[in-house]
């Protein structure tokens, strides 16, 4: 079950606009809307991340969630459930593009795009300073 961009404020324009719900289980799709909405008003935590490290143990899968290289949480999850989570963030995700036209960069991605862009950012960066040691104070010129 994939539930699209159900998050905060979101939640209701979401559901009518994007059709937010896709799976074939009626009834468990009935029963996922007072369970998000009971989640979003609930006094649980709500977490933001930026940064995500995985590893694998014997028994499960550990995801620490980080926020600016900081940890925030710490989930732990069977193979099976973890498995789940990342077929239906899949599925989110695909479904998000293939609606918008546009491929979401993974971070891995942004990192290697910004990587070669670097002699140009340092190009620009060089230009911009000989722009400011250039001027000169008008108080200082010669008449």
């Amino acid at each position: 079950m994939v539930c699209f961009l159900c998050y905060g404020s979101h939640f209701e324009n979401t559901k009518r606009n994007l059709g937010a719900f896709v799976d074939d289980d009626e009834n468990e799709r009935s029963t996922l809307q007072p369970r998000i909405k009971g989640a979003l008003t609930s006094d649980i935590p709500k977490l933001s991340f930026n940064g995500i490290i995985t590893t694998v143990g014997t028994g499960d899968v550990m995801i620490v969630l980080e926020q600016n290289s900081q940890p925030v949480a710490i989930l732990n999850a069977s193979y099976t459930v973890a498995k789940t989570l990342s077929v239906m963030l899949g599925n989110a995700i695909t479904q998000l593009e293939e609606l918008s036209g546009n491929q979401i960069m993974t971070t891995n991605e942004i990192k290697a795009f910004l990587d070669a862009k670097k002699p140009e950012n340092k190009a620009g960066s060089t230009t911009a300073k000989r722009k400011v040691k250039s001027k000169s104070d008008p108080r200082k010129q010669k008449h």
